[in-house]
């Protein structure tokens, strides 16, 4: 699950919610662990078709904001995404001074027969104009996650990974062994490191890497693949990411090994 925050402590994720995949836009706190949980009723959770419906008005949405951004006086447009729930622009005055702002505003409503949103209910979200828009931003990265693919963030990660995991292994190969140390050219004529020792021998790259794997996964200093990763990331990219939880989620996973294996990167060179 990828967190994106698009304000102070709220967040856009995808989730189940009664076996149906779901984008929800919920306040999130620290528990007394240092986890990250939902705040009761704070927030909204939109099933797929709900999310879409909502991405297909954005155009609207942004023309409307546009409209009343500057306009000294209170107004409000709607959409509806689903029977009882809207999105809506609403331009407000301060209830202590005369100055306006926009909310962007999606909740579930109380209908009893009405076609306007009139009774709103606290199962919901107000963002301000800036979350808003940095949301819209995130709808690339949140349909990836709808649709199951992976992010730039995640593949980079894995290669950064693999790629650290893949030095360390060469170095282990070498390091292992004392053959390795010698320099003389009896020794070079072998395919691998050049040693006449049994683990040394494998000329295969994919069986070393399943030999060494996974005491590599425990010698890497995750520093140095952080760094990797900063010096290779797009800073103009617009998916937010939490570095430490990304290196966590991927360590170990299959793909790391596959691509430590084929020792083909398409953002690094060895």
């Amino acid at each position: 699950m990828a967190l994106r925050e698009i304000g102070e402590n709220l967040y856009a994720y995808t989730g189940m919610y009664n076996d149906e995949l779901h984008v929800k836009l919920k306040k999130l706190m620290p528990d007394g662990d240092g986890q990250l949980q939902p705040v009761d009723n704070k927030g909204i959770s939109l099933s797929v078709q709900q999310w879409e419906t909502i991405d297909g008005h954005s155009q609207e949405i942004d023309a409307e904001i546009s409209r009343v951004t500057e306009l000294e006086a209170t107004s409000k447009k709607s959409w509806r995404i689903s029977p009882n729930r809207f999105l809506s622009v609403t331009r407000l005055q301060s209830k202590y001074m005369s100055v306006y702002m926009t909310l962007v505003n999606i909740r579930v409503h109380f209908m009893k027969g009405a076609e306007e949103p009139v009774n709103p209910t606290r199962f919901g979200v107000a963002m301000k104009i800036a979350e808003w828009y940095k949301l819209i931003g995130m709808k690339a990265g949140i349909n990836r996650d709808i649709t199951g693919g992976k992010s730039k963030a995640d593949e980079l990660m894995t290669e950064c990974i693999s790629f650290t995991i893949s030095q360390e292994v060469k170095d282990m190969s070498a390091k292992n062994c004392h053959g390795c140390q010698i320099d003389h050219p009896s020794q070079k004529k072998y395919q691998t490191s050049g040693c006449l020792i049994e683990t040394c021998l494998i000329e295969d790259w994919a069986e070393l890497i399943e030999t060494y794997f996974d005491c590599a996964v425990d010698c890497i200093k995750r520093k140095d693949v952080l760094a990797l990763f900063i010096k290779t990331w797009d800073d103009g990219d617009d998916e937010e990411v939490d570095l430490y939880r990304l290196y966590r989620s991927v360590l170990r996973s299959s793909e790391v090994l596959a691509l430590a294996k084929l020792r083909q990167w398409k953002h690094l060179v060895e």
